[in-house]
């Protein structure tokens, strides 16, 4: 029987799909422990690489191939602005447009550019996805070391010859859903689409934000109305969120810990209804803090919440119940080989599993176990039993993804235009 081209479409789709830990599009789902931004990239980038051999092997496969083969963009550098320029302008209406094709796009922090990204962004009319990537082609001075107020103005690279403002692209930007950004503190004195508060002005429909990185200091009024998830990385301040930002439909939070949130959680906690701590190298025990007990004393309607086990303290219910938390996801994974001693390993991990008891979470339904638990708790099975015993269920759930990929701006990405 012959298959029609629908069909072996989606059979290339699927073949050469993004890695089990990568988002797929539609990417404003929330999905509990899913990579970073930066593996999220990384992974996206090794399946254009397939995909580009698959539309090399014959024409067929290459009119199959080429919608999913231009799904992904990455400008790599200031000369993939002219060359992609270039071909959507001299593809538009000829029948081989590649523009609708272009969902996703990933722009580099570029200090001179000569071709504005926007004329780019202008010309995709269904845009979903923004990224701006932590490897930026130019080195930048490091915030770190050098505050702001010691940065010289003359050091700002003046603007390209012809750049449209943002708010001329409203009919594009509208509908893009997501933006990943790693913010840099010199690109965004610059403003424009280098800064975050202005790109996210200028995309009113974005439904998923994931954010890190040095923020510059100003505070923005910034409107996302239809915001429902929020991912806050490391470095990120916290407090333009509930000063000047406005999320009404703010529904689901990742957030790294660093340092108390417990302003955050007052301001934003009534709407939550799922709650995860992530994970990076820097991760560091908040065996000092109370965050699990913030959390739960402060967000009233929390449905579900997610954590790596070694990065927090176990829970304390000050409020006696949290009478609507119905699923809690445990990561096995850790962020160090020292964040929790071995000799107190087991304590610290019963003490997690013993604080959900039928009084303190009545309407817990199930607590799914992500990780290899029997290899970093030997005995784990003895903890489980009298957890399944208070009437509990639990599940294991097989999670690939690689949390100590340890990826720098340094590492080799492959480059594409």
């Amino acid at each position: 029987m012959m298959l029609t081209s629908k069909i072996w479409s989606k059979i290339l789709y699927l073949a050469t799909r993004p890695p089990p830990w990568c988002y797929a599009l539609p990417s404003t789902i929330y999905t509990p422990f899913l990579s970073s931004p930066e593996e999220n990239l990384h992974g996206h980038l090794s399946t254009l690489e397939t995909r580009l051999s698959v539309v090399l092997v014959s024409r067929q496969w290459y009119s199959l191939g080429t919608p999913y083969l231009y799904e992904f963009l990455r400008l790599s550098r200031s000369e993939a602005f002219y060359c992609l320029l270039d071909a959507l302008e001299r593809r538009r209406g000829t029948g081989n447009d590649i523009a609708p094709y272009i969902r996703v796009v990933v722009l580099p922090y570029e200090p001179r550019p000569q071709v504005s990204p926007l004329l780019i962004l202008a010309q995709l009319p269904n845009l979903e996805v923004i990224i701006r990537s932590r490897w930026p082609n130019y080195v930048w001075p490091d915030p770190s070391t050098r505050p702001i107020e010691d940065l010289d103005s003359g050091e700002l690279p003046p603007p390209p010859p012809y750049a449209p403002s943002l708010d001329s692209l409203s009919d594009v930007l509208g509908e893009v859903r997501r933006v990943d950004c790693y913010e840099n503190l010199m690109p965004a004195r610059i403003g424009g689409i280098d800064r975050l508060e202005s790109l996210l002005q200028a995309c009113p429909g974005v439904e998923y934000l994931s954010i890190q990185g040095y923020p510059c200091d100003a505070f923005d009024i910034v409107p996302l109305p239809s915001l429902t998830t929020l991912r806050i990385g490391q470095y990120t301040s916290l407090r333009r969120f509930y000063k000047t930002w406005s999320m009404p439909n703010l529904r689901h939070v990742a957030i790294h810990v660093q340092v108390t949130h417990r302003l955050f959680w007052k301001h934003f906690g009534q709407n939550l209804h799922s709650v995860e701590i992530i994970i990076s190298q820097s991760s560091v025990p908040d065996r000092n803090g109370d965050e699990l007990s913030d959390i739960l004393e402060s967000c009233p309607n929390l449905k579900e919440l997610s954590y790596h086990v070694e990065l927090c303290r176990s829970p304390i219910f000050r409020n006696g119940a949290h009478t609507s938390l119905e699923h809690i996801r445990i990561h096995a994974g850790h962020a160090s080989p020292t964040a929790v001693p071995s000799g107190t390993l087991y304590n610290h991990v019963s003490s997690h599993f013993y604080a959900y008891t039928q009084r303190t979470v009545p309407a817990l339904r199930k607590v799914v176990l992500y990780g290899s638990w029997e290899e970093k708790v030997p005995d784990m099975t003895s903890i489980l039993t009298r957890f399944e015993a208070d009437g509990h269920r639990v599940e294991k759930e097989m999670v690939d993804m690689n949390l100590w990929s340890g990826l720098s701006p340094e590492d080799p990405v492959p480059d594409f235009l």
